[in-house]
């Protein structure tokens, strides 16, 4: 296969038309120190991703103070609610939300966070988003 970096990588987001896993294709998905993430969409929603393999843009661990990732999406990958994705991610508004999930979600040190992908809804602007410990990042998949 294509090295990591040089393959096509797809956010892991929902609209409210579009599901963030019909836009990741099927897989199967590489972090980018090339180790396997997921076979399939299947195994993807059905194991989650386990926090040590998940990597920013640079391969390092996602800093514990910013462990809310973006998805718009329920546990299966679907669309969420409807208005949980900043109004098409489009707004950071104070009166907007977001579905986000927890990259430490299996962590032993935070073992009990609902999940990787639909664990909570903050608000969209840069503070409410720091308030529960997330700072605007994105899941992002390459086939």
């Amino acid at each position: 296969p294509a090295p990591v970096k040089a393959k096509t990588w797809r956010a892991y987001l929902s609209t409210t038309t579009i599901a963030a896993r019909t836009r990741i294709g099927a897989g199967p998905w590489y972090n980018l120190s090339g180790a396997l993430v997921a076979q399939d969409l299947t195994a993807l929603h059905a194991n989650g991703i386990s926090y040590e393999l998940m990597l920013t843009e640079t391969g390092t661990l996602v800093p514990s103070n910013e462990h809310d990732i973006l998805t718009g999406s329920n546990a299966d990958g679907g669309l969420g609610d409807p208005v949980a994705t900043c109004a098409d991610w489009t707004t950071n508004d104070s009166s907007a939300y977001a579905w986000v999930g927890h990259v430490d979600w299996n962590s032993p040190s935070t073992a009990g966070n609902p999940s990787w992908n639909a664990s909570h809804y903050p608000s969209c602007d840069p503070a409410g988003l720091a308030a529960t410990a997330g700072s605007g990042r994105t899941y992002c998949f390459a086939e």
